[in-house]
C-alpha cells in the first residue's frame, strides 16, 4: 500500500490444525487460476482489469458457489520441450462436439488454422475447462461434461478435481479456518 501497488497478490498455503505454512507469494495472476476465477466473476474482465489497473475502488462482484478448472493437456505438459511437442502434439486438432459452445472454455496455447482449432506453442497446454455450481459436486460435474464435449487426441488431464472438497472442508470448518 505505501509502494501504491496496484494488482492480484496471491498468497499459496498448505495448512492443518496447528498452523498455516505459506509456499508462495505472487504478485500476478496465476495459470489456471485467473481462468477458473473469470467464471466466478459477474463483472466483464476488461472491466475488472482496467479498474484494477487505474486504482479505482470498486466491489468485485461475484457468483456464490464453487468453480472447478480441468486443464486438457498433451505432450509434453508439464514440460516444455519444443522438440517432443514437435514430435507428437503439434497442430494437433481440437474438435468441439457442439460447434460454437465455448461456456467455460479457456484456450491456453492454441490457435486457428485453416478454420480449424489446434494445439500450439511447445508446452502441451491446450485448454482450461471450467464448471461452475451451488456445490462443489454440482461444479465438478458440469466441468467434466463440459470436457466431455471437447475431442483432442492423446489428450489427458485429471480426473479427481474436487473429489476431496467434502473431507477437506469438514476438517477446515474443524480446524476453524472456514465458517458457514
Amino acid at each position: 500500500a505505501e509502494e501504491k501497488y496496484v494488482g492480484y497478490i496471491d498468497l499459496n498455503c498448505i495448512v492443518n490444525g496447528n498452523h498455516i505454512y505459506p509456499l508462495e507469494f505472487t504478485a500476478r495472476f496465476g495459470y489456471p487460476t485467473i481462468q477458473i476465477q473469470q467464471e466466478g466473476m459477474l463483472m466483464p474482465t476488461g472491466e475488472f482489469l482496467y479498474d484494477l489497473a487505474r486504482g479505482m475502488d470498486f466491489e468485485l462482484k461475484t457468483r456464490k458457489g464453487f468453480q472447478v478448472g480441468v486443464a486438457l493437456v498433451v505432450a509434453p505438459f508439464p514440460y516444455g520441450d519444443k522438440r517432443i511437442f514437435d514430435a507428437y502434439s503439434k497442430d494437433t486438432t481440437i474438435v468441439f462436439k457442439k460447434p460454437n459452445q465455448f461456456d467455460g472454455i479457456h484456450i491456453s496455447e492454441t490457435q486457428i488454422i485453416n478454420g480449424a482449432w489446434v494445439v500450439a506453442g511447445y508446452t502441451g497446454s491446450a485448454l482450461v475447462v471450467v464448471g461452475t455450481g451451488q456445490t462443489m459436486k454440482h461444479a465438478q460435474q458440469q466441468a467434466y461434461a463440459r470436457v466431455q464435449g471437447i475431442l483432442i487426441p492423446n489428450v489427458y488431464y485429471r480426473t479427481d478435481i474436487g473429489d476431496r472438497w467434502g473431507e477437506d472442508s469438514d476438517r477446515l470448518h474443524n480446524w476453524g479456518y472456514l465458517r458457514d
